[in-house]
């Protein structure tokens, strides 16, 4: 999923995520997030209950890659 901006629109992946309850996603892809660093991971409490949160930082206006992987999900990131 691409949100061209995660801190400004978690609302819409959450609505989207909550619309469809019934077939939870194990791990979810997010692109475009456009996270510059983890204090805007704090700042904007980017998490969503029920899942692990892990990203990479963007250095530009643009990019950006998260996951949200669900909590019974053991994984290691390399």
């Amino acid at each position: 999923m691409n949100v061209r901006s995660l801190s400004k629109n978690l609302y819409k992946l959450e609505n989207f995520l909550l619309s469809g309850i019934e077939h939870c996603s194990d791990v979810i892809a997010i692109t475009e997030t456009k996270l510059k660093n983890s204090k805007s991971v704090v700042s904007y409490n980017l998490q969503l209950e029920g899942y692990d949160f892990v990203h990479t930082d963007t250095n530009m206006n643009a990019g950006g890659v998260a996951f949200y992987i669900k909590k019974n999900i053991k994984f290691h990131i390399l």
